[in-house]
């Protein structure tokens, strides 16, 4: 049984068992304000819930700095650098590209994201495909933490699970009961493997939205039971890691 009724069943099981799922919200391929954006934080303001937002760098637009800046549940992470597959392999980075050289353009990249209140050293990879030389890098970037796709979470890492989004001949709304099937069962299998603690990421895409994805997601945001009955920790508790504030101007006071 899916649909609305078996996620509240399922989150009710949850509750007899004295626990509370952990869901978290992971937004990806931002790079500038527009009419999206405004609706994706609309969404995000109206639900009272923290969003991961997912940035590319080499695109990145000032506006959108100012745009999440008054928003305090919004943390920035890192998305790629450049977000193009130069290698026909899904990764930016050819697969002999040396580890140093990769980690200089992450380090660039991160480096761009200085202009955001709030951002957290979270390498999301594009594709959510993390290629050796990528992986190897990530130890001399100074990234502290990765999300990708499908996985338990394990040190370093916490993934998101449940796309709203199908990609096969063009991106559209994956389908109510499909994304609803998804959700209670990745629910089900932490309760029954009694992993209480382990969260289920929840992934959207603003610019690739349709109205249908628009309209379920504002729906799943606002479900009862996903508001009173589950925790929705914040980026930083989350990835346990502090926020990387915006640096202070040259000769601001100490």
């Amino acid at each position: 049984m899916f649909g609305w009724q078996g996620l509240r069943t399922e989150i009710g099981r949850w509750r007899e068992a004295g626990r509370r799922p952990r869901l978290w919200w992971r937004d990806d391929d931002a790079h500038a304000a527009g009419p999206q954006l405004h609706r994706l934080i609309v969404q995000a303001a109206r639900a009272d819930l923290p969003l991961c937002l997912a940035v590319i760098p080499e695109r990145l637009n000032q506006n959108l700095c100012a745009a999440v800046a008054p928003y305090d549940g919004i943390a920035v992470l890192q998305h790629g650098v450049t977000h193009i597959d130069h290698t026909g392999a899904r990764s930016e980075f050819a697969l002999e590209t040396p580890p140093a050289q990769v980690a200089a353009s992450l380090r660039e990249g991160w480096t761009a994201l200085e202009g955001f209140a709030r951002r957290l050293p979270v390498y999301v990879p594009p594709w959510n495909a993390l290629a050796p030389n990528v992986e190897a890098a990530l130890a001399l970037s100074g990234h502290r933490m990765v999300s990708a796709w499908g996985g338990f979470s394990r040190p370093g890492r916490v993934d998101a699970h449940v796309d709203l989004l199908r990609w096969r001949d063009g991106a559209r709304f994956a389908g109510r009961e499909r994304t609803l099937a998804r959700l209670t069962g990745a629910l089900h299998l932490r309760r029954k493997q009694a992993r209480w603690d382990e969260p289920v990421g929840l992934l959207t895409h603003h610019l690739d939205h349709d109205e249908p994805a628009w309209r379920f997601l504002e729906e799943l945001l606002l479900f009862a039971p996903l508001q009173e009955c589950a925790d929705w920790p914040t980026p930083a508790a989350l990835f346990h890691l502090e926020v990387f504030p915006r640096p202070a101007p040259a000769g601001a006071a100490a």
